[in-house]
C-alpha cells in the first residue's frame, strides 16, 4: 500500500453474510445464532439484522476459549480432530 492511499475504515457494524465470513461460519448458522441470543444483534426499521464487529470479536473469543477448555491438547478429542487415532 502506498503512503497516499487512505485507509479504509473498519466497519463498526456488518450484515449477516459478512460476520459470517468474519466468525468462519455459514450465514444460516450466524442467522440462528442470533435469533437464539448467543451472538448480539439489532434490527434496523424491524428487518434488516446487523451485528456489532466488536460483538463478534468477542463472540469468537468466548466460543475459543470455552472450545479450548473442554478438550485440552493431548485429550483423545484433540487427537481425533488432528486426524490421529482416539
Amino acid at each position: 500500500m502506498k503512503r497516499d492511499e487512505p485507509l479504509e475504515p473498519r466497519p463498526i457494524t456488518v450484515r449477516a453474510p459478512r460476520a459470517a465470513a468474519l466468525l468462519g461460519v455459514s450465514q444460516r448458522m450466524v442467522e440462528q445464532l442470533a435469533r437464539d441470543g448467543a451472538i448480539p444483534s439489532f434490527k434496523v426499521a424491524g428487518r434488516v439484522r446487523l451485528f456489532r464487529v466488536a460483538d463478534l470479536e468477542a463472540w469468537a473469543e468466548r466460543t475459543s476459549e470455552a472450545a479450548s477448555k473442554s478438550h485440552p491438547p493431548g485429550t483423545a478429542a484433540d487427537r481425533v480432530s488432528a486426524g490421529g487415532a482416539p
